[in-house]
């Protein structure tokens, strides 16, 4: 198992502050809800577009 610093607990303690923030503010909470999907869809259309290019590749490669 990987060791874990004190720093990379700090921070994820620090992160779920700040979520349990947003999600206790009412009007925050929609405008990150939508910042978060978008992100996640950009995230999976650039995922599609790297294995369409490691397929076309190795298409050209002959593999």
């Amino acid at each position: 198992m990987a060791k874990i610093d004190k720093w990379e607990i700090n921070s994820a303690v620090d992160t779920l502050i700040e979520a349990q923030k947003i999600m206790n503010n009412k009007k925050l909470l929609p405008r990150v809800k939508r910042a978060f999907v978008e992100k996640q869809r950009a995230m999976a259309e650039a995922a599609l577009e790297l294995k369409v290019a490691a397929k076309q590749k190795h298409m050209r490669d002959g593999k």
